[in-house]
């Protein structure tokens, strides 16, 4: 009993936003990361997805699998439907 830590009860207060990006981040490379920021910052108030990922890649300089690959990821963690298109 003595491993018991009451302070683990209390519930997260990440956003949905910043809960998603945190788990995320540890699947993804760092120079990942910005892009993933980028597309979670770009979903509007119903969660879908307000740009292009082509116009994604063609501001980070990767390739439109690249930007694909990250929102697969994003979409897999986050609640259904958040981050379709």
């Amino acid at each position: 009993e003595d491993d018991f830590d009451p302070l683990t009860l209390i519930a997260s207060e990440l956003s949905l936003p910043e809960q998603i990006l945190s788990d995320v981040r540890t699947l993804l490379e760092d120079d990942e990361v910005p892009i993933a920021e980028w597309l979670v910052e770009s979903l509007d108030e119903r969660g879908y997805l307000t740009v292009a990922v082509e116009a994604v890649a063609a501001q980070f300089g990767v390739t439109v699998e690249t930007v694909e690959e990250i929102l697969a990821l994003i979409q897999q963690i986050a609640p259904i439907g958040v981050a379709a298109r």
